[in-house]
């Protein structure tokens, strides 16, 4: 499934997992879903911020994908879209952006189980980033914010939170003491190493623990091309063009 978004003048594609995804996309997601039960240790519930240190790096995307492979394991999944500014997994999922999150730290509306929206996939659900607020980190580190996420961890096994770059705004250091850790995305040939030094920086000035790294937008090396071609030689698992695409955590 691809969305479309605009973004200044181009359009820029979110892929979402699904039926036709390339299979080394579709394992990659696995191992980073893998690593992160293990980095959680195998706690039957979690709450993990997604961010990334500039715009345009794949956090929203990791997000997603994230959470489609934590629901195909059974777990009640909800994604959660902090980013106020410029909102997007409403977006990939087809859904309305409104009502959503800033309608229920504004108080316009008070039941967030009417506001959270199904998906297609099994097990996953999203609140929608709602009204754009004139004041995203202040209603995002506001009482009602904690209370919130309270009331969502009795009822969702996992909830992976979507923020904006956290060099640019300082919503997501706002949302730090409500999680159990981050995961910083990064993108080859885009994100600098002097990004990922400060963004690391802040996250370990606000003593938070760091779950991985997500590294993405990775260029399929001559090894890579021979792996593929054996495994569609031998085993049959691959279909197709292999994406240039990886990702460790």
């Amino acid at each position: 499934m691809w969305i479309r978004k605009r973004a200044k003048k181009e359009l820029k594609a979110i892929a979402i997992l699904d039926e036709t995804t390339n299979f080394m996309v579709r394992e990659a997601y696995k191992t980073i879903r893998t690593n992160l039960l293990f980095t959680l240790q195998n706690q039957k519930s979690g709450r993990v911020i997604i961010t990334s240190s500039a715009p345009d790096e794949g956090k929203t995307t990791s997000c997603c994908n994230l959470g489609i492979t934590l629901a195909q394991t059974g777990a009640k999944v909800l994604l959660i879209d902090c980013d106020l500014r410029k909102p997007l997994i409403h977006r990939c999922f087809a859904r309305t952006g409104e009502p959503g999150l800033s309608d229920l730290l504004a108080g316009i509306k008070e039941d967030p189980f009417e506001v959270i929206q199904s998906t297609d996939y099994e097990n996953l659900s999203i609140l929608c980033a709602g009204t754009l607020p004139p004041n995203p980190a202040e209603l995002l580190g506001s009482e009602r914010m904690a209370e919130l996420m309270i009331k969502l961890s009795q009822e969702y096994e996992y909830i992976l939170i979507d923020t904006p770059p956290i060099n640019l705004v300082s919503d997501a250091l706002t949302l730090l003491s409500l999680a159990d850790g981050v995961i910083l995305v990064v993108r080859q040939m885009r994100t600098s190493h002097p990004e990922v030094f400060n963004a690391l920086n802040s996250l370990n000035f606000a003593n938070t623990k760091i779950l991985g790294v997500i590294l993405n937008g990775i260029r399929i090396s001559e090894q890579d091309k021979y792996l593929k071609k054996s495994y569609k030689k031998y085993n049959g698992y691959l279909v197709g063009n292999a994406d240039s695409f990886r990702a460790h955590i």
